[in-house]
């Protein structure tokens, strides 16, 4: 069917978008091919990557964009000095942000956040023109998405969308931070971004980075300019769950923290194997081994655990049929109403039937809210 195409087209655009990675750690780590390639190996085994790579949904081009920015950037920084190829570097910067960010409002802050830091901790200085010159992009691409909405829902309506989504979302969180006071919320959702990386509960991630930031340091084996820049991705990775929390419950936002992840895992594998290679026993180079060991033992386990479990896009045949059937005995204005919490299964029974379906958890909420349901329902009579 249609949608398998799509998703080769999806997937094809996830690799596409590593690539640029490549070229981006590349630069990050002075030309190092065996640091790019850990990172990318590091990257592409993750059920970060394997879960969405091929998403019908933004994930897709929202990597691909971000990555291309990512090693335009880096070329900016470390690479090119003509000041025409500089100029017209910018401005394709400019625009890929444009787009990056009027289809998808993920990476927005995480992009912001490292075209203005990279640019300070590199040059040591403030450049207030040219970060202004980077939030036109995702601001004209707002104001274009507010016109959309205008033209769709009139003002009123699109004013009350607009408040009601900020207002809403921006405290919004997952039933499993609710508890926490809202600073807490905030700082447990952004961190949550670790946690789907290295695909490990936060509460254990967060000490494993630590750790690894620790032995690193105490090892020397980054440079500062090194870790002005992991700093800097590790920072916009967590910016947008602080911001919106609700973001901190989406497993695709550990997509946010790859590239600072990713660098320090490639980084702590490389330092393990030269440590190993030239015998370098003291507690630090091997606890730093052993940690590296654990790291990609998790990864490998965790890995084919997700490989070898059912896929969620894989609808067992009979199901497909029946919602088939549904809709070829139903109208477009037909609402189903179904009995039963499936979750994000239902986003997949919905695409079969082409119908509305009502997911109630049993019979007595299904009944209270016959009501409502009625009351909304077209060409009803009092």
């Amino acid at each position: 069917e249609e949608r398998y195409w799509f998703r080769i087209l999806s997937l094809i655009i996830s690799l596409t978008a590593t690539v640029f990675l490549f070229g981006f750690v590349y630069l990050i780590s002075r030309n190092s091919l065996a640091i790019a390639a850990i990172a990318i190996l590091y990257y592409l085994t993750s059920t970060t990557f394997l879960a969405y790579a091929d998403s019908l949904a933004n994930q897709p081009l929202d990597d691909f964009f971000k990555y291309l920015i990512l090693f335009l950037s880096s070329l900016l920084l470390f690479k090119i000095d003509k000041p025409s190829l500089t100029r017209k570097t910018k401005w394709l910067i400019w625009f890929l942000y444009f787009l990056l960010a009027i289809s998808s409002y993920d990476s927005t802050f995480f992009v912001f956040i490292w075209l203005c830091l990279s640019d300070f901790w590199n040059k040591h200085g403030l450049a207030i023109k040219k970060y202004i010159f980077w939030a036109t992009a995702p601001l004209f691409a707002f104001f274009l998405q507010i016109l959309q909405n205008t033209w769709y829902l009139g003002w009123e309506d699109m004013l009350k969308d607009v408040w009601g989504t900020i207002a809403f979302r921006s405290n919004e969180t997952s039933s499993a931070l609710s508890y926490l006071p809202w600073y807490f919320k905030r700082v447990a959702a952004s961190l949550s971004n670790i946690g789907y990386l290295l695909d490990v509960q936060t509460r254990y991630a967060l000490p494993i980075v630590i750790i690894l930031v620790f032995l690193l340091w105490r090892n020397n084996v980054l440079s500062r300019r090194t870790w002005g820049i992991i700093s800097v991705l590790m920072f916009g990775g967590l910016v947008f769950p602080f911001l919106l929390p609700i973001a901190g419950g989406f497993g695709y936002q550990g997509r946010q923290i790859v590239p600072a992840i990713s660098l320090l895992v490639a980084f702590t594998t490389y330092a393990s194997t030269n440590f190993i290679r030239k015998k370098r026993v003291t507690l630090l180079t091997w606890s730093l081994v052993i940690l590296c060991v654990i790291i990609w033992a998790w990864r490998i386990q965790s890995t084919i655990g997700y490989l070898i479990k059912p896929s969620p896009y894989n609808i067992p045949k009979e199901e497909v049929n029946y919602w088939s059937t549904v809709k070829s005995l139903t109208n477009q204005d037909t609402i189903v109403l179904s009995l039963g919490d499936k979750g994000s299964r239902n986003f997949f029974d919905q695409f079969y039937a082409d119908r509305l379906i009502l997911d109630f958890k049993d019979y007595n909420i299904l009944l209270k809210s016959m009501d409502r349901i009625t009351q909304v329902l077209p060409n009803q009579k009092d």
